[in-house]
């Protein structure tokens, strides 16, 4: 199987809300008004450690006072102190830039957990990442189906075709059997009408050690073979600690309610102590096919 780097992933915009949310402790009082809005600075932390590679880029910002205009510029905590812990060494974390964060010595592993603290102000939160194992990519491969598509030349002419389906066959490895996160998507390299089509799925893993095979993409060959149109087909898959399901599955409650929202509307975090977010182990496993 050939490793390849990961690229794009869907981002989280966790911190245009974290102004608005876990108000408490100090007040700030509405202009022309006698309403006093309870307010508390903490922080907000969001990040991943991959397996295999060097750790990711850690975001840390604090929460805005209720009337301050949101502004990620003015979320961002630039000098925090901050280190990830493994095996009884602290790794610390560097700040490079736009409130982003990397333990450069750090080096993640498959298997291992990893504690992350940070500490600003008199303010401190901690979080646990557990790496699991990276998802098996057993095989990519194009599946001819005959007479798979239907084709209409106009509304009363119609045609069958046949279709390639591109498949993937695949075994995922739970960190636990149950509620680990599992995540797949897709790149064509090169599709005429079709230039960077890609694709994503979600799953979460009911039992680990068993192979699954999934229909990644579908092409209809109607006058021309659009096989011909395609070079390479990229395939990635991402699997997610135990932990990560609870948040994901929870990740938009208190939306209706962002201000005034009790903690038991509110995601997940496995961040904890003075400030909320989240900090996550994955694994990513990568195979092409070369389409000939």
């Amino acid at each position: 199987m050939n490793k390849m780097n990961y690229i794009g992933w869907i981002a989280c915009g966790i911190f245009a809300i974290a102004s608005g949310i876990f108000w408490m402790g100090c007040e700030e009082t509405l202009s022309g008004t006698q309403v006093e809005i309870p307010y508390r600075e903490e922080i907000v932390v969001q990040g991943y450690l991959t397996a295999d590679g060097e750790a990711d880029t850690l975001s840390i910002m604090r929460t805005l006072p209720p009337l301050e205009k949101w502004s990620s510029s003015a979320a961002r905590i630039t000098d925090a102190s901050a280190v990830v812990i493994s095996d009884g060494v602290e790794y610390p974390m560097k700040h490079i830039g736009s409130g982003k964060y990397v333990a450069e010595e750090l080096r993640v592993a498959i298997g291992k957990s990893y504690q992350l603290r940070v500490d600003w102000k008199n303010l401190s939160v901690t979080a646990t990442a557990t790496i699991p194992r990276e998802p098996e990519i057993i095989r990519v491969y194009i599946d001819t189906v005959k007479n798979g598509c239907d084709y209409y030349f106009d509304e009363d002419e119609r045609q069958q075709t046949d279709a390639l389906n591109f498949m993937v066959e695949y075994l995922p490895h739970g960190i636990s059997l149950n509620n680990a996160r599992f995540e797949m998507s897709y790149r064509f390299d090169t599709l005429q009408y079709r230039d960077g089509s890609y694709g994503y799925y979600f799953y979460d893993i009911d039992s680990s050690g068993t192979t699954n095979k999934a229909v990644l993409y579908n092409i209809c060959l109607y006058e021309e073979d659009f096989r011909q149109k395609i070079d390479t087909l990229f395939v990635y898959m991402t699997e997610y600690e135990e932990a990560y399901t609870a948040y994901f599955n929870t990740r938009y409650s208190g939306d209706d309610d962002l201000f005034f929202g009790s903690p038991g509307q509110q995601p997940v975090w496995n961040v904890k102590g003075d400030g909320f977010g989240w900090f996550f182990g994955r694994s990513i496993g990568a195979d092409t096919l070369v389409v000939e």
